[in-house]
């Protein structure tokens, strides 16, 4: 995802970048446990080491940013006892937000929640995360405005920031958005159509306990997946490959100035196991850990060139639903992409790739001592500054970056 740039306009330089780089990170601009250089930091944001370090010393404030001795600042990892913790307080005061709203709030402010809720109900089904999570805040907005108590709304906001990773994995959980509108509904019913505190308060508690049970769930679950992965990992060499990988990813990031990911293949799907950013402010990310379609990626397409028809026959053959915004092509056009692949040496996508709209990217194949193909590098380019005419140039060293790997790797 790009990041955003920074207006200067009359509002104060540093509250800007907070804003930006706050939301940057409630959107997984940045991964948890992610080191925070100061040079990257002013590129992205096109501001001073000075803005840059009072923004850090805020964020750290509000519980996104850890400086971490002997390492610097850090994006926080909440862990599973970290985030009952914030619930537990999230809980009690959004109750105690709710039964002030039933007693406070004007005839206007409950109308205004009335609106979003009937808003709620007829679209936060179809809506993606984002959209989900502006409703929320939009919801919480109203509730705090007519608690008519400030500290709350410090102290609860605050809260709001350190959990919205959270949030957006209780969000996303199956069946809890229908869920999500009936608790919503009923604080709404309780505080501004019946104002009842008690009852307000009741409604507000229920909503977060069962927010919490979900997302500490799936935390769980992803904590399991993460460290299944890192175990399978291990067994297929893979700690190895980003080892020798590493000079190369970082040698191949300067010289072209941009992002260069490096894929490990899992049956059909392609885990991405590291990342060297470009220097740029606009550039593309992919999470450490995101598992994509071999045949929705330039990575895997580069992989899938160099196996056996047998094996491309049944990576096709497996089921597979539409990984992104733009539906992906038939086999048939695989097949033909595939094939345009092999006879360059290299896979190539504009920005027209079907798995990630707006983003160009060239990959090629790394293999192991044995020839096949077991991970694969691939350059990655926004489209806004993606220049067809440099395939000439970039190509050539994506593939030799990779042939050195594949060497390396197969002499370990």
């Amino acid at each position: 995802m790009a990041a955003q740039r920074v207006r200067h306009v009359a509002a104060p330089l540093r509250s800007q970048v907070l804003e930006v780089f706050r939301q940057d990170i409630l959107a997984a601009e940045f991964e948890p446990g992610e080191r925070l250089v100061e040079a990257r930091l002013c590129a992205r944001y096109e501001v001073s080491r000075t803005v840059i370090r009072e923004v850090l010393r805020q964020l750290e404030s509000e519980g996104l940013v850890t400086i971490v001795p002997n390492r610097g600042p850090v994006i926080t990892e909440l862990t599973a006892f970290d985030a009952k913790a914030l619930f537990e307080v999230r809980g009690a005061l959004e109750g105690l937000a709710g039964a002030l709203f039933a007693e406070r709030a004007t005839a206007a402010q409950r109308e205004q929640m009335g609106q979003l809720i009937q808003r709620l109900t007829r679209t936060y089904a179809t809506v993606d995360l984002p959209e989900r999570l502006a409703m929320k805040d939009e919801f919480y907005d109203i509730l705090i405005a007519g608690a008519v108590n400030p500290v709350i709304e410090s102290t609860l906001r605050g809260i709001h920031a350190r959990v919205q990773m959270l949030r957006g994995l209780s969000m996303q959980a199956e069946r809890r958005a229908p869920e999500t509108v009936r608790e919503l509904a009923a604080i709404h019913e309780a505080a501004a159509v019946r104002g009842d505190p008690d009852a307000a308060r009741e409604a507000c508690e229920l909503h977060v306990r069962n927010a919490a049970a979900t997302a500490l769930r799936e935390l769980a679950a992803r904590q399991r997946i993460v460290e299944a992965e890192r175990a399978r990992l291990r067994g297929a060499g893979a700690e190895g490959l980003q080892e020798v990988a590493a000079p190369v990813l970082k040698r191949l990031a300067t010289e072209t100035d941009e992002t260069v990911l490096l894929g490990v293949r899992d049956g059909e799907d392609l885990v991405i196991v590291a990342r060297e950013d470009t220097t740029q402010v606009v550039r593309v990310f992919l999470e450490i850990g995101a598992r994509v379609p071999l045949r929705a990626t330039t990575g895997g397409m580069a992989i899938m060139a160099r196996l056996d028809e047998a094996e491309v026959e049944e990576i096709l053959s497996q089921e597979l639903t539409e990984f992104a915004r733009s539906p992906l092509p038939d086999p048939a056009e695989i097949r033909e992409e595939i094939a345009r692949t092999a006879e360059r040496g290299y896979a190539l996508h504009g920005s027209s790739s079907w798995y990630r709209p707006h983003v160009a990217s060239i990959g090629a194949a790394i293999t192991n001592s044995a020839g096949r193909p077991v991970a694969a590098l691939t350059l990655s380019v926004p489209e806004m500054r993606y220049d067809p005419t440099r395939e000439d140039t970039l190509a050539p060293l994506v593939v030799a970056a990779a042939a050195e790997i594949s060497r390396l790797f197969s002499a370990t």
